[in-house]
């Protein structure tokens, strides 16, 4: 189990030689979602750990080397790729919609974009998305054949990097606050949840490779063989909760 200490961080607090806490609370927001978080000691020194990554530990020498609040935000924004799923019946107006939307999220990590589509010709796909996102992050993936129900995800998932795919249907409206809902509860809050649901379809790209996609049965379905609650959330919670954190 891969484990995080607290050893060398220059967030820790120290009274003496017991650490007492986390300048930015991630210890809390740790327990606050049912992770332990134990003592350890090592050279008479008592420091904190929990059995989990903790993407805000920064050397002692990050500080000292100018790092902020600001740039730790920067640093451990989730990076991300939508997956624009263009299907028989859609309009090229449709695509545009939605990569309007896209390229207007507020973020600090620019999204790559893929475009999977079964319909009109590459070159009236690839001309209206281009017309938007620049070609350095927009790869277009042409189904002429289905193997399966579902197997525009998983081709266009080849296409993914590492961080958060999102699927969405062309046509289908994408809130600018999208990405920082999500960063705010997965990141800041250090929730677990490995899927998101509702108007869009999003999970982090190694959970989607781990359970190989849609092959054999959804994967909505594959979550719930975790038998877990907290792992399946709607996009619609993850709103609000984004704007109860603003408000507050």
């Amino acid at each position: 189990m891969i484990s995080t200490t607290c050893k060398n961080c220059t967030f820790k607090l120290m009274d003496g030689f017991h650490q007492v806490g986390c300048e930015i609370g991630m210890l809390k927001k740790f327990k606050s979602v049912g992770d332990e978080v134990l003592d350890y000691v090592e050279d008479e020194m008592t420091y904190s750990k929990v059995d989990r990554v903790c993407m805000h530990r920064r050397e002692e020498t990050w500080r000292e080397s100018g790092g902020t609040r600001s740039l730790l935000f920067e640093e451990t924004f989730i990076r991300s790729t939508f997956v624009v799923i263009h299907k028989a019946g859609a309009s090229l107006g449709d695509l545009e919609k939605t990569l309007r939307d896209i390229n207007l999220v507020d973020t600090v990590r620019l999204p790559k974009v893929v475009v999977c589509h079964e319909h009109h010709k590459y070159s009236e796909i690839i001309g209206v998305a281009s017309e938007i996102i620049p070609e350095s992050r927009l790869s277009c993936v042409y189904m002429v054949d289905k193997l399966y129900e579902d197997s525009m995800y998983d081709e266009s998932f080849r296409r993914c990097k590492n961080g958060w795919v999102i699927f969405v249907d062309s046509g289908t409206p994408v809130k600018k606050e999208m990405l920082c809902a999500i960063n705010h509860a997965s990141v800041s809050e250090a929730k677990k949840f490995v899927e998101i649901t509702g108007e869009v379809k999003a999970y982090p790209a190694i959970i989607y490779k781990h359970l190989d996609g849609y092959k054999g049965m959804s994967m909505s379905e594959k979550v719930a063989t975790f038998n877990q609650d907290g792992l399946s959330v709607p996009i619609e919670d993850l709103y609000e909760n984004y704007r109860l954190f603003r408000e507050s």
